[in-house]
């Protein structure tokens, strides 16, 4: 500002100029130093910046690896040419979601079941054994009269386990209308849909992170997590075959689910 105006006014003094303003004379003076070594870092940045390796490195990472190789650099420093040159992290790509089949018109609210064998829904649950291990619970439930067909337990549930249970189940109890179940993958496997297709039963497919959606395959529960605490009881470890006898045993017992209706165990394979 001060050069300008002299330059202007053509014949003003530098001094008389800055008496006017009330500036030090030393302002105008004044050449800023660093700019060299700046652009010397500021390449060094670049460097370490495009590396495949560093590409998710910020400004407190880069500065540690310019210090490792030699660079005698303050990280206050780094962050004002991370800022000046305009650095960014890239954003982190999504991926994309699966296609599922699911929609909020199947879920239990509003398809509801209006008679026996009309609509089913499974779900797997998973529990931790007393050593830590955890096991999965295939459950099948008729909704209509809330009973628990089948609870199938194991380590691994895939879909070809999914579909010797329903074989077992539509030979003993019937072919249901409908069956519903949310979109995890042994419920979404080829042989598991081609399976249902050839016995003439259509899928229900829950919106996908919408769980309570199909909620009524979790009702059977209960009676589970009651044999779970007295395996946990015991002084050894509970294992699958202490839990499938414990489920026969419980065909046995009047259990009573929510509905009021009694419970029959088709299944406890």
């Amino acid at each position: 500002m001060i050069k300008l105006i002299t330059e202007k006014l053509g014949q003003v003094s530098q001094r008389r100029v800055c008496k006017v303003f009330c500036q030090n004379r030393s302002t105008q003076r004044y050449e800023q130093r660093g700019i060299a070594d700046d652009l010397i870092l500021i390449g060094a940045i670049k460097k370490q910046k495009d590396k495949s390796k560093h590409r998710r490195y910020g400004y407190r990472r880069i500065c540690e690896i310019l210090r490792r190789i030699g660079y005698l650099v303050n990280h206050k420093r780094i962050y004002r040419l991370w800022r000046q040159e305009g650095f960014r992290l890239p954003k982190k790509v999504r991926r994309k979601s699966k296609h599922f089949n699911g929609s909020s018109d199947n879920a239990c609210d509003k398809k509801c079941a209006e008679y026996m064998n009309h609509v089913w829904s499974y779900d797997i649950v998973e529990e931790k054994l007393q050593n830590g291990r955890k096991v999965r619970i295939l459950n099948v439930l008729d909704e209509f009269t809330k009973e628990p067909l089948a609870m199938d337990i194991g380590f691994r549930i895939k879909g070809y386990d999914v579909v010797e249970v329903l074989r077992y189940l539509f030979n003993v109890r019937g072919v249901p209308d409908f069956i519903r179940s949310d979109n995890g993958p042994e419920f979404i496997a080829a042989e598991v849909k081609q399976f249902l297709r050839a016995s003439g039963v259509e899928t229900l497919y829950i919106e996908p992170g919408s769980p309570w959606e199909n909620c009524n395959a979790s009702d059977g529960i209960g009676h589970f997590l009651n044999l779970n605490l007295e395996c946990k009881s015991k002084k050894g470890n509970c294992n699958v075959e202490q839990i499938q006898e414990v489920l026969r045993r419980g065909k046995s017992q009047n259990f009573t689910p929510p509905s009021g209706r009694k419970t029959a165990y088709f299944g406890c394979l």
